[in-house]
């Protein structure tokens, strides 16, 4: 039977066309992967008036994902909780109020991976415009976590953050490391319409320490929650050498 291990629930803006494939390369057995897709911008820009908008789709996304019966829904955007107050606990009550199952964000499941690493100043990368950039470090640091800097691609174009190489957020990535006028304990690449987890462990090995991304996150936290152990053989979801078993993540 298929999704006889999980069955994921995924909701994320509709101009995403990378979660689902690199979520699916990851082949994890037994799971499968289900999309609802919402509408925020017409524009062609990712906006604070179009990640306002979002959320107006996201009951029906849940309503569409509850009648095929998943297990775990995940909200698949992290910059819609960068410029939507408390959007962790409403889209966990919409969760539980429309489909009874457990329920969990791009930004939250960034953030707890983060604090599982342990470790102090994290480097943060997005490819965030300015007006939701700047928003990033003050989220932050209201959750507990102090980086040592927030830097950013800025790419605006909804489409031009799926369609950016990842080796060019690898070069920008240690660039930045090396750059830092600070020490960096970890890197964190924000957004899930970013094409990252082919090179993570490619930067974990160059750069001599823990790499992050927020679809790496969420696939984490999500067989965290579904108790679904992470298979050994997939490094890009490893976050240390000695650190890659959703039981070593819980804090």
């Amino acid at each position: 039977m298929l999704g006889w291990r999980g069955r994921i629930g995924l909701i994320m803006p509709a101009n995403n066309t990378v979660i689902e494939p690199e979520l699916y390369g990851l082949d994890l057995e037994g799971v499968t992967l289900h999309s609802a897709r919402v509408l925020g911008s017409l524009g062609g820009d990712s906006t604070i008036e179009g990640l306002k908008a979002v959320v107006n789709g996201v009951d029906a996304a849940i309503e569409s994902l509850a009648v095929g019966g998943v297990d775990i829904i995940a909200y698949a955007c992290l910059s819609t909780s960068l410029v939507n107050d408390d959007w962790e606990d409403r889209f966990r009550e919409r969760v539980a109020t429309i489909a009874g199952v457990p329920a969990l964000t791009a930004f939250q499941a960034t953030v707890d991976v983060v604090r599982a690493l342990r470790v102090e100043a994290p480097l943060i990368l997005t490819p965030y415009g300015k007006r939701i950039h700047e928003l990033v470090e003050p989220k932050l640091v209201a959750q507990g976590v102090q980086p040592v800097g927030c830097c950013s691609l800025e790419i605006t174009g909804l489409r031009d953050v799926c369609r950016t190489p990842s080796d060019q957020v690898y070069r920008q990535a240690r660039l930045l490391v090396h750059e830092s006028a600070r020490p960096v304990g970890a890197l964190a690449i924000f957004a899930t319409d970013l094409q990252t987890l082919a090179i993570l462990p490619t930067l974990r090995r160059d750069l001599d320490m823990p790499v992050v991304s927020t679809n790496q996150a969420l696939i984490v936290e999500i067989c965290r929650s579904l108790g679904i152990a992470l298979p050994d053989a997939q490094p890009e979801l490893c976050l240390r050498e000695q650190r890659n078993r959703p039981e070593e993540l819980q804090t």
